[in-house]
């Protein structure tokens, strides 16, 4: 499992530190690794017989299964219905398997969220060749009113002006 997901991780990792990557693709880069992961969580049995596969000293038996089973001291309030007691590869699939699958998706959730957030805020400057002039404008004026201590009123008109310039520059080259 750790190799499958490592693997993943370096491969996006390297991607997201490259020169030429644009935030937009970051987001998509940062949602496909998100949704891998996820992905992994109904692969236990395939890790599993993976595990076995590579070690033979890895046991058939869980641990768990092997030993004796300790009983709770009752409580007053407890209820006369038996507890759920699960085999030692259930116990393993849930309290650890999907536990660390889970945390990781969350933490990529965490993360996906961040970046998406900065390409909402920032993205069409990365677009700024491709994008009309009314979308420039909506753009610059939302990044405006969010950041209005920092940027002035004429950052919209600026932003315009300065499309039309770079583009006119590219243009004629």
């Amino acid at each position: 499992m750790w190799n499958a997901i490592l693997q993943r991780f370096q491969g996006v990792s390297a991607a997201l530190q490259a020169v030429e990557l644009d935030l937009c693709n970051a987001v998509d880069l940062v949602r496909s690794l998100r949704e891998y992961v996820a992905g992994l969580r109904d692969q236990f049995d395939n890790f599993e017989t993976a595990a076995k596969n590579m070690s033979p000293t890895v046991s058939e038996e869980y641990r768990a299964d092997t030993q004796r089973k300790r009983k709770r001291k009752s409580q007053a309030d407890d209820s006369s219905e038996p507890e759920c007691e699960l085999s030692g590869r259930s116990r393993f699939r849930t309290s650890v398997f999907i536990r660390v699958i889970d945390r990781l998706v969350s933490e990529l959730d965490r993360r996906y969220q961040s970046y998406n957030d900065v390409c909402e805020n920032f993205g069409f400057l990365n677009r700024f060749h491709s994008i009309s002039p009314q979308d420039l404008r909506s753009a610059a004026r939302s990044l405006q009113q969010k950041y209005s201590s920092d940027l002035e009123e004429e950052f919209v008109e600026e932003a315009v002006h300065f499309r039309e310039l770079v583009y006119k520059k590219v243009a004629y080259k």
